[in-house]
């Protein structure tokens, strides 16, 4: 898991994918003008206190951020449009790996979770409705159907081919605000792998946890590709620089 604080405050989650690339919420990052200066913002991994203020711990990493990229159909203007809300973010400098900080495995393109399988999803967001951000917590979640999440009511307009919904029908489980970005983690083929991105935890705004009301994520399956593809070209293009 991945903090990412902008203006040294807690704001959204993200997944370390490799040494130096995190994938988040897009909508984190184009909700308002401001939010797009990279220089306001920071990476902070590993095992580290929250709480504004805290002294620093030998196991935290902070990083900046360098590049941002978006797929393809994300609109700047509009970035929580369902199923393109994603964005990969590049890390000034490489992480170290140790027990505190690993990266989550991309799933393949054809990973699509099971109707009422369980997986999890984790997050430094607030466990009430207008609560301020707390410590990493993790809840399990079962994976909706995406013909019955999309006629729950309101939903229709919020899922697409490209999102997964997770979450119990009683409601009482739910990603919050501080949880955008964060995976929701599924077991597939006996590996963990970043089944989807949180971009509507709260259901678009009904409020968290609540009955019939699941999360929704970002597929990643169906931008694995696109991932891949990025972070080549981005390869590329920093070697060639170095030359």
């Amino acid at each position: 898991m991945v903090s990412l604080k902008f203006a040294n405050q807690h704001w959204c989650g993200g997944v370390l994918l490799d040494k130096q690339w995190v994938l988040s919420a897009g909508h984190c990052f184009f909700g308002w003008p401001v939010f797009s200066n990279l220089s306001l913002w920071e990476a902070r991994l590993g095992k580290f206190d929250p709480t504004p203020g805290a002294q620093p711990e030998p196991t935290q990493q902070n990083m900046k951020l360098i590049k941002v990229y978006t797929p393809p159909g994300f609109n700047a203007s509009d970035p929580l449009l369902p199923g393109k809300d994603l964005v990969l973010l590049k890390l000034d400098h490489p992480v170290t790996f140790n027990k505190w900080t690993r990266p989550l495995c991309l799933p393949n393109n054809d990973d699509i979770p099971s109707t009422g399988q369980k997986c999890v999803i984790t997050g430094w967001g607030s466990i009430t409705p207008n609560g301020p951000p707390g410590t990493l917590k993790e809840a399990v979640v079962p994976v909706y159907s995406y013909s019955d999440c999309k006629r729950l009511p309101g939903y229709i307009d919020l899922v697409t081919e490209d999102t997964i919904c997770a979450g119990y029908r009683e409601g009482g489980v739910d990603s919050c605000h501080g949880d955008s970005g964060g995976p929701l983690q599924c077991k597939m083929n006996n590996r963990w792998v970043m089944a989807g991105t949180t971009s509507f935890g709260d259901a678009g705004g009904s409020g968290c946890a609540v009955a019939m009301r699941p999360g929704v994520y970002t597929l990643t399956a169906s931008y694995v590709e696109w991932i891949h593809r990025k972070l080549y070209q981005d390869y590329r293009v920093s070697f060639r620089e170095q030359q």
